[in-house]
């Protein structure tokens, strides 16, 4: 008896290319479509973005703008009042200095057209054992030349510092007032009449009634010696039930850093 062979049917392979084929086909399409369609769509985005761009650095202008507006302002506001603050002190000191130059005119002290001889302090010495300054004014470099008695003065011609006592060819001697004993005082607005005693180095002491008002910063003047401004109170001491207070005043300038003085011929 004969067999036959039994032979399968063949698959077709159509339908998977068809399929592989429908992918690579839309791939290489969709690329095709949207590199098109780029080039129109970023230019479409593009005045939208510059906009954006544009509105957010406008408001940070802005913010700028109104922060630095801010500071000037507050930078105006502090110099107007520092403005006026000079303004009231160089009204006052104005003030203070032709309340003065009065004085001084009505006093007979200073001669009105007087102009003082400016001199270098050259030497400083220790201050405490002979409170002596050195300045470069003599008999052979001046044409009007200084003598002994003349005034040593500071801070233009308001703080008394010293007087003369010697007069060299070519340097002048001046003694501080520090080293003197019993100078006539006025203390305060009140003016309190005291004595200030010398304690070396432009400072002094005054000694007060307990109850005598005054206080810490009162300027002192020396009566002799056309009212100029001595010192200034620095420290008061009253201890216990004493009667009386100790004033301790220093001249307002550091006498180590003195690089010039003027010298005035007192009118007696």
């Amino acid at each position: 008896m004969l067999s036959k062979k039994y032979s399968r049917p063949k698959k077709s392979l159509w339908p998977a290319v068809s399929f592989v084929g429908g992918i690579f086909l839309i791939y290489f399409l969709g690329s095709l479509v949207l590199s098109s369609l780029a080039g129109p769509v970023g230019l479409a985005a593009r005045p939208a973005w510059w906009i954006g761009q544009g509105l957010f650095a406008g408001s940070q202008s802005l913010i700028d703008f109104f922060r630095d507006r801010n500071h000037l302002a507050a930078d105006n506001r502090r110099l107007s009042a520092d403005r006026e603050r000079l303004l009231a002190q160089l009204a006052l000191k104005n003030q203070i200095s032709a309340e003065n130059n009065y004085l001084r005119e009505l006093f007979g002290r200073f001669e009105t057209d007087q102009r003082p001889i400016a001199g270098e302090v050259i030497f400083l010495p220790n201050f405490v054992p002979d409170q002596i300054l050195t300045v470069d004014l003599g008999l052979n470099n001046l044409v009007r030349p200084i003598k002994v008695g003349d005034w040593a003065v500071a801070a233009g011609g308001s703080v008394i510092i010293g007087r003369v006592v010697s007069v060299d060819a070519w340097s002048s001697k001046i003694k501080l007032l520090s080293a003197e004993k019993n100078l006539p005082v006025m203390i305060g607005d009140n003016r309190l009449a005291g004595i200030a005693v010398g304690a070396g180095a432009g400072n002094f002491t005054i000694v007060l009634p307990r109850d005598a008002s005054v206080k810490v910063g009162d300027s002192v003047v020396a009566s002799t010696f056309d009212s100029l401004l001595l010192g200034v109170v620095r420290h008061l001491e009253r201890e216990g039930d004493e009667p009386n207070q100790t004033l301790l005043v220093k001249v307002p300038l550091n006498l180590w850093q003195l690089k010039w003085l003027e010298i005035y011929e007192p009118k007696i």
